[in-house]
Parts: C-alpha cells; structure tokens; sequence
C-alpha cells in the first residue's frame, strides 16, 4: 500500500530530515507559517477539507481567477448564474488521486478506489449495470482502473525516490493548508491552498505532467496553464502572512513511465511579467464585482480575424 510505503520512507528519512532543519534553522511551529502570526485580515485553516475548501466560492481562487482572465462571462456562468457545471476529466482525477498519494498517503482510502475488473464491462470500460450499481454505491470517491493506479504508484514511488523532492516533501511544515485572506490592493476576498509549506523556508507546488518534464515542455505548459500566474496568486498570500515573498519551486512528475520528476523555479521575468497580470485582474475583477457586469469587451465588436 501507499501508506505503508510511505511509512517505510520516512524510517529511512529520518536523518535526511535532521539535515534539512539543521540547514534551515530558523523556529519551526508545526503549522507551516514559521516565524510570523497571520494579521487580523488572513486566516488559516488547517482542517480544512478539499471540498470544504473548493465549496467556499465566495472567496476567490488561483482557479476562479484564471477563468475569470479567460473570460469573465465564463466566470459569470460558472460562479454567478451557475449555469456552466464543471466537468472532470480522467486526467483530472489521476492528477489529484496523485496529490492525495504523494503529500497526505493517510487520507488514500477516502480519495478514490481501484475499480475491480468485475465492475467493468467485458471490454473493459466503466458502462454495463454491474458500473453503475459499483459507481452509486461507491459515490464520492474517484474511481479509477488497476491500470491508472499503478501510475499513482509509479509517480509516488518516483517522487521520493528524487532525494530533493522527497526532502521538500518531507520536510516540517503544513500540507494543504487552507489560507483566506482579503487582498490589500483590491479588496478582493482571496484564498489558497498550498501543496506543502516548508517551515521556515519557502512552498511547494506539486504538479503531474502529461506533456514532458524537460525545460522546453514545462515552459510551455507554463504559459499554457498560467503556472506563473498562479504562483503570484499564491505568493500574494504568503506576502500577507510574512510580510515578504518566499521560495516557489514547482516539483513535476511526469504521469507516464518512466516517471521522470524535475524541479523548477519560475525566473524574475516569469514573476515582473505575471504580477502585471494579476495585479490589474484583480483590480477589473474588483470593479465587475461591485457593477455585476461581467461582459467581454470584444461582444459588441466586429473583430477581423487574420490567417
């Protein structure tokens, strides 16, 4: 099982671990916000569940924000009228029955279930009676196939594995901890999710990757996905809780074998060019808030397209 796998690393690791503090030797609290308390404008929540957090729409996330840069009619749909429903893909969901195996292995059970092959249909695909009864009575939990779970484990056992992912990893801090805090430049009430906050050093973004690990692949599934766009999203937090920037370094699992992990960090011109970004997003996001107007400049336009 993951979890015991897990539990045989951190034996193993248990010195790696005293290195690390001995290297990073500032106070450790255990709640992964080392050194300085929250002001009075942020929050921190620990026990906090995944769907506790992403049911509080209220607020608004790294996620809610990138649609809203999208469009902000699709972000109109999705979380003012409610109209647009959210799709989940297989994708989607070995990526976080990834998340929950490599940072929180203990709460696995309660994330997915390996689907027998007695669920499937001769074929084997999720249809036929026999799925449907198998998904009601198992509702709740991502459900995946024997195949896709020994992907899971490859990307755990590839993870620690990296002896400087499974430092970060396993370092003393909080795993997804839930931050609220409301932003000072705009008045947006904000939150995040952190994968792992290192004590007394920096955060951890673990993504899986279905596109390549190297420098030229990561860069464009930055751009793609607005990775540098969430990182200051993410660091506008940990600005309000230290009262200065921290290490970001994002630990990349590739989803197919061999499992290749790398580690990045986003360079300054990633960072000038995306604090743009989010600064003058959240001041429109503002502003569309308290109108209620949520149209796109290019509707009542007649644009030309070129070849």
């Amino acid at each position: 099982m993951i979890g015991d796998n897990l539990t045989r690393q951190q034996e193993r690791d248990a010195a790696s671990r005293a290195e690390w503090s001995s290297a990073h030797p500032e106070p450790v609290h255990g709640d992964g916000c080392a050194r300085m308390p929250p002001k009075e404008r942020v929050e921190v929540k620990h026990r906090l569940s995944a769907d506790q957090y992403h049911a509080a729409t209220d607020w608004l996330s790294n996620s809610m924000f990138k649609l809203f840069l999208e469009d902000p009619r699709l972000y109109e749909a999705a979380y003012i009228t409610k109209t647009l429903p959210h799709k989940r893909s297989t994708a989607m969901d070995l990526g976080t029955v990834a998340h929950a195996a490599i940072l929180e292995p203990h709460i696995i059970d309660g994330v997915c279930l390996e689907i027998p092959a007695s669920a499937l249909n001769g074929d084997g695909h999720r249809k036929g009676s026999q799925w449907k009864d198998f998904a009601e009575q198992n509702a709740g939990r991502i459900l995946i196939k024997p195949e896709e779970m020994k992907l899971v484990r490859g990307m755990f056992e590839a993870c620690y594995a990296n002896s400087k992912a499974r430092r970060l990893l396993m370092a003393p801090g909080a795993t997804e901890a839930s931050i609220f805090w409301t932003c000072t430049l705009s008045g947006v009430r904000r939150r995040v999710r952190p994968d792992k906050i290192v004590d007394g050093w920096g955060w951890v973004n673990l993504k899986t990757s279905s596109n390549g690990v190297d420098e030229d692949s990561f860069r464009r599934t930055v751009r793609n996905f607005g990775y540098d766009v969430g990182q200051e999203f993410y660091l506008d937090a940990a600005d309000e809780l230290y009262g200065r920037r921290v290490p970001h370094v994002f630990v990349l699992v590739e989803q197919d074998p061999p499992h290749r992990v790398r580690l990045y960090e986003l360079s300054e011109q990633w960072s000038a060019r995306a604090g743009d970004v989010v600064d003058a997003g959240l001041q429109d996001f503002a502003a569309r808030q308290a109108s209620g107007d949520w149209s796109n400049e290019c509707e009542n336009v007649i644009q030309t397209l070129g070849v």
